[in-house]
């Protein structure tokens, strides 16, 4: 993979609409929403927001860094009957102004697997959140997230 970073802002439906076809149904766009803001109220942003399926989460991840180098910003989780809702949150083209866009991937994990690849090797600060949801939920973060920069 080639972690080139974008000159352009990819605007979010066509981003999202790449996404979804690159991993087809274990990605689902659950919505698009615009961030406004100043006296005019003009988009200063968008946010993706996603469920993606366990098994193809850090294939997801490894994918952001084809458009840009993204900015991890937090990961929470959230128990309930059927497992662990994962809430990770990043930013794809923090640098242009107006063009950001914030993605929400949700991942669900059934109780009987808690388990999903690590993304430290690819963005370490996700290191401490990880580390909480192991404590707190049981979640087991294994190696194999791999870098931006591996071959294919």
């Amino acid at each position: 993979m080639n972690a080139r970073f974008r000159k352009n802002a990819l605007p979010c439906p066509e981003l999202a609409e790449r996404l979804n076809a690159r991993f087809g149904e274990s990605l689902k766009i659950v919505a698009i929403l615009e961030r406004r803001g100043g006296h005019a109220r003009s988009v200063q942003g968008q946010d993706l927001l996603l469920r993606v399926a366990p098994t193809s989460f850090a294939g997801f991840v490894r994918a952001l860094f084809e458009f840009d180098g993204p900015v991890f910003h937090g990961l929470f989780g959230e128990s309930g009957e059927e497992g662990v809702l994962l809430h990770y949150h990043f930013s794809l083209f923090q640098r242009r102004r107006g063009s950001r866009v914030g993605i929400q991937a949700t991942v669900p994990l059934h109780r009987e697997e808690l388990s999903i690849p690590s993304l430290v090797d690819l963005l370490p600060s996700a290191e401490g959140c990880e580390r909480r949801l192991e404590k707190i939920l049981g979640v087991s973060f294994h190696p194999g997230g791999g870098t931006p920069f591996e071959e294919e």
